[in-house]
């Protein structure tokens, strides 16, 4: 048991929670997912993206619904506006990134069980293309490798176990992260080499996203679609003049496949390092209203920089959950 858990489990039980909440309650929270699965998580692709259950993420929206105001996008830009605003509970926002199926076919039936808003982060040409993103690539051609030994990024890295296989994934996941894109846009056909496995088809990979139709219905029924620029590209990797073209036409591309107005951004990856400054004048510059991060954060007596509102991803433990969101200076990660 994490010590985070003992302490709150701890606390639970003496009652001390409510009386810390009303000391430590944010004023605003941004929650993130990627992946929500259900039974067990079977996948060919990145198992790191899978967070929650469903079970579980229902049961987190029942708990939001009834202890939070929970916004949607155009309420969270009212919020930060100082409009409708309802001191009687704090507000959370929930987010959910990179347009996978399950986001459609579990999350949404549950968001709308619960009459609760959310704001789906999509990269515009994975899914009009049908393709998944090169951390889901990079797992694909690991797992299914039977090649004992790769040389990646000039290092030899065993494949002989399925611990030595997902500290590998994670390797190759962290270079792209790490390198510009020029250095490493050429290292999943790489990969694809090394491990003798060949890319998945466009069907295998469009199975595990959702389609325009999807999205468009989820729209027609209060969520929002938000981009996640055009490639999934890190910002911070590639030159201003390509942050100018992931940001700005993701936007318009989006628009004009939905027929709805794109007012935010996640940044890709979202870490400190992922994004940078010309990322945030892009944005604005592009005409959003609002851009997201993804590290550590929450809002209290203060709001956030409205292009860089930073997001959390919450345990999926219910007590734990409960304390981080009661009193998340004391449970979140700093």
């Amino acid at each position: 048991m994490s010590k985070r858990l003992a302490l709150s489990r701890f606390l639970e039980a003496l009652h001390i929670r409510k009386v810390l909440a009303r000391i430590t309650k944010p004023e605003l929270i941004v929650l993130n997912y990627h992946r929500i699965y259900d039974g067990r998580i079977q996948t060919d692709f990145d198992e790191g993206v899978f967070g929650h259950s469903s079970q579980i993420f229902e049961e987190q929206v029942a708990w939001l619904s009834k202890n939070y105001n929970v916004l949607g996008e155009s309420e969270l830009i009212a919020f930060l506006n100082g409009q409708h605003r309802d001191i009687s509970k704090p507000a959370a926002v929930i987010t959910f990134d990179d347009g996978y199926i399950d986001n459609f076919t579990l999350a949404f039936p549950t968001l709308k069980k619960y009459g609760v808003p959310a704001i789906f982060f999509v990269p515009f040409t994975n899914i009009e293309q049908r393709e998944l993103g090169w951390w889901d690539l990079a797992a694909w051609c690991i797992k299914r490798t039977d090649v004992a030994k790769i040389n990646v990024d000039g290092q030899d890295v065993l494949l002989d176990s399925e611990t030595s296989k997902r500290q590998a994934i994670k390797l190759v996941q962290n270079i792209f992260k790490a390198k510009d894109f020029e250095d490493t846009k050429d290292l999943i056909f790489e990969l694809s080499s090394e491990t003798q496995v060949a890319l998945p088809s466009q069907d295998v990979q469009g199975q595990e996203l959702m389609t325009w139709a999807q999205l468009s219905e989820m729209v027609e029924n209060g969520m929002y679609i938000g981009s996640h620029t055009m490639t999934h590209r890190l910002l911070s990797r590639i030159s201003n003049e390509d942050q100018d073209w992931e940001i700005s036409t993701s936007k318009s591309c989006i628009e004009e496949k939905l027929k709805s107005q794109v007012r935010s951004i996640a940044y890709p990856v979202g870490q400190r390092e992922s994004f940078n400054a010309h990322s945030m004048i892009a944005s604005q510059a592009a005409g959003y209203d609002l851009a997201f991060s993804f590290y550590s954060g929450f809002y209290k007596n203060s709001l956030p920089e409205r292009f860089d509102i930073k997001r959390v991803c919450l345990s999926d433990c219910r007590s734990l959950f409960v304390s981080e969101l009661l009193a998340p200076g004391i449970f979140l990660p700093k």
